[in-house]
């Protein structure tokens, strides 16, 4: 990727702020026990299922429930991704295009394989590779965003630059 112009010196700063705050929301709702996670989705639930028309069964609410729970944690690996990844590409310039998408994958496989494997010891929860593996979808999508995001916008910057010289 061509980053030639400098960014902010404080906008890694707040990147990593942004990437370990996101990642503790992570941690916090991951290492809940089952009957700690009832709780704290059942207003979402109600909130949700109040605007349908008609009552929605047990089975409809336990499928809303688990679609939530997919949209939360997509949306949060996806902000994972793209922050950790934003901040890497910033802190570490002058390493290669290859380590930094490594790195980034590795940080992003990790999180989501440890946070789905510390789910065999809390109560209430299971253990899922296939959701790991969702987790980690998600955050490489992140990933691939903030990539074309600063990919698209060197680009146009470039172009800018080589019009602003032709008509001088």
């Amino acid at each position: 990727m061509n980053q030639s112009p400098r960014p902010k010196p404080w906008l890694p700063y707040i990147l990593w702020t942004m990437f370990a705050f996101i990642l503790l929301i992570t941690l916090y709702l991951s290492f809940q026990s089952g009957p700690a996670t009832k709780a704290l989705e059942k207003p979402l639930v109600t909130q949700v299922t109040g605007t349908l028309k008609n009552t929605p069964t047990q089975e409809q609410i336990l499928t809303i429930t688990y679609y939530l729970r997919q949209a939360g944690r997509a949306i949060l690996f996806f902000a994972l991704g793209f922050t950790g990844s934003w901040a890497i590409i910033l802190t570490f310039r002058k390493v290669t295009t290859k380590i930094r998408i490594l790195s980034t994958a590795s940080m992003l496989f990790v999180i989501a394989f440890f946070t789905e494997f510390m789910k065999l010891f809390i109560e209430g929860r299971h253990y899922s590779f296939p959701q790991c593996l969702e987790g980690f979808f998600f955050g490489m999508l992140g990933y691939l965003c903030i990539g074309m995001i600063l990919y698209l916008t060197a680009h146009h910057k470039d172009r800018i630059k080589k019009n602003a010289g032709a008509e001088a």
